[in-house]
């Protein structure tokens, strides 16, 4: 038989038999929940692309493909972009290693060049110095017609022309683009040593008769 008091057992404000309105409040509260929420994330949103992507893709295919073709072209044509750059890269970098230096980038006279060396070697820029040294010599038979600084021009290049202009100074003209390129690319830290010789060098030069009028 039941107490009387039995019916307390549940909460006085909780209704076990609420009306429509609020069962319908009670239900919308709870689907606002964020568990049933039911928005797509931003990587389901991409992963839903690629698929379709890949849907479009295998789409177009001959009946009959094998849906592996298109995923096996992509990873070889990515391959071969990385090896492409990877090759690409160390070729440059062995044909400018294997190649002289490009001798000018300016039009400065003979005596332009000269001034700059003397004020680099004041400063103790030696490589500097060294650099815009051998480019005056360069300069200077260009301006008495003895050879052309076309534009391209390499020091190993102006080095063989200057040297069928004064065949006696060939070894020394040989040196100094040697020591051009290795102090350009950086393989060599020019000297004081490095810059006389190729004073000397210009001086003994401008001196010189040229082989097709020496007496």
């Amino acid at each position: 038989m039941w107490s009387s008091s039995a019916r307390w057992a549940i909460p006085s404000e909780v209704p076990v038999d609420p009306s429509a309105p609020e069962a319908r409040r009670w239900a919308e509260e709870e689907l606002a929940r964020a568990i049933y929420d039911q928005t797509p994330s931003l990587w389901d949103r991409f992963w839903e692309w690629v698929v379709r992507w890949f849907s479009d893709l295998l789409a177009g295919l001959p009946a009959g493909g094998s849906p592996l073709v298109p995923v096996l072209v992509l990873v070889a044509l990515a391959a071969a972009v990385l090896i492409t750059l990877a090759y690409g890269g160390r070729a440059q970098r062995r044909a400018r290693a294997a190649t002289s230096s490009e001798l000018f980038d300016d039009a400065r006279s003979a005596a332009r060049l000269r001034a700059d060396a003397d004020e680099a070697a004041r400063r103790r820029d030696w490589a500097a110095a060294t650099l815009d040294r051998y480019r005056a010599i360069i300069r200077a038979l260009d301006e008495r017609v003895l050879l052309e600084d076309r534009p391209g021009l390499t020091a190993s290049e102006a080095a063989q022309a200057a040297a069928r202009a004064f065949p006696a100074h060939s070894d020394d003209f040989t040196h100094a683009s040697r020591t051009f390129d290795a102090v350009r690319y950086g393989h060599v830290a020019a000297t004081e040593a490095d810059h006389a010789r190729m004073r000397a060098l210009d001086d003994a030069v401008a001196r010189a008769q040229p082989a097709e009028v020496a007496t």
